[in-house]
């Protein structure tokens, strides 16, 4: 059951009969409140307020005037008021109608909206994307994890360098219009302190720290080198590693900034070998004997590919295919 539904036998039991019960004996029966008919519905704020319900709460509540009292039908639009994510509470009550009948009365408490949102002491250029990381919009429903947002907001800001943020969310209003204050405490920026890398020869990683576009003494901005470790995978297949990886690893220095690491896996050592040629398979392993004396790269496995199949076109095989599989070796490489 929803937490903000009301139990119907709450609500059975608070249907009025208008009788005492002292008085009431066997000749003198209390009616079956199932068997009393709604003689009308009311649909109004929990507070007082005299904002206009919205069309679509009255659109999704199924009680209907004129009918016998269906509980089932009573819990349904409970169920369906809050599938809208705009109550913390519905509560059903049930009041005798003068002419007779039962006046039932929906009671919405909303949640509070965010009628603003002030950011205070984000560094410069960064408040849009502090904003996004919160993820708090005005107009929208008052969330109810406003500490799990602050902290998603201060990773966010360590992963722009800002490694000792702090973020603090205060509602500054009660009700139903909440102005949220956004304090933040954003400290220094740190910069790269050092950058080494591991896994190669200390030639090929300069230049991959190279490709990587951060030197030290620069501000350290995890997200935006992290994305450039696509260049530097491109570098390494370029120099034969065709299945080489690379990852970031970094630690705070004693003076506040970072020492980074890049990580790079050459992956394992790659041979070719030439299968189902024919009569073509000495020029095929020709091929590939002059790849393996160069670098091998992924274009030029591509143009070997492409040359091979000329020459089995050549010699009149027109529907001959040429194709590249890897497959694991007995060393497991």
């Amino acid at each position: 059951m929803h937490p903000g539904a009301v139990l119907l036998v709450a609500l059975l039991s608070s249907i009025p009969t208008g009788r005492s019960v002292a008085a009431q004996t066997d000749a003198d029966p209390v009616e079956d409140p199932l068997s009393q008919r709604v003689a009308s519905v009311v649909v109004r704020w929990a507070d007082g307020s005299s904002e206009p319900i919205p069309e679509e709460v009255s659109r999704l509540i199924s009680v209907n005037p004129g009918a016998r009292l269906r509980p089932l039908v009573v819990r349904q639009s409970v169920k369906q008021v809050f599938a809208l994510g705009r109550f913390r509470d519905v509560l059903v009550r049930s009041e005798a109608a003068p002419g007779g009948g039962l006046r039932l009365v929906f009671e919405l408490d909303p949640i509070p909206t965010i009628a603003g949102l002030e950011v205070v002491g984000a560094p410069s250029g960064e408040g849009s994307g502090l904003i996004a990381a919160l993820d708090l919009a005005v107009g929208e429903p008052v969330p109810g994890d406003l500490g799990v947002r602050g902290e998603a907001a201060e990773e966010w800001l360590h992963s722009r360098g800002y490694l000792t943020a702090e973020v603090n969310i205060q509602r500054l209003s009660d009700g139903r219009n909440v102005i949220l204050d956004v304090e933040v405490t954003p400290g220094d920026r740190a910069r790269v302190a050092s950058f080494e890398a591991r896994g190669v020869d200390d030639a090929l990683g300069r230049d991959l720290i190279r490709a990587l576009g951060v030197s030290p003494g620069e501000p350290w901005v995890e997200g935006d080198v992290a994305a450039r470790l696509i260049a530097v995978e491109e570098r390494l297949r370029n120099r034969g590693f065709l299945f080489a990886t690379a990852g970031l690893d970094w630690r705070p220095a004693d003076s506040g900034d970072v020492e980074v690491l890049l990580l790079v896996d050459r992956g394992p050592e790659v041979t070719l070998e030439v299968d189902g040629f024919g009569a073509s398979a000495g020029a095929a392993e020709d091929l590939a004997g002059s790849l393996a004396e160069g670098t091998l790269t992924l274009d030029a496995v591509e143009a070997a590919r492409q040359e091979l199949l000329a020459e089995l076109r050549r010699d009149g095989r027109r529907d001959a295919a040429v194709v590249l599989e890897s497959i694991e070796s007995a060393d497991r490489g």
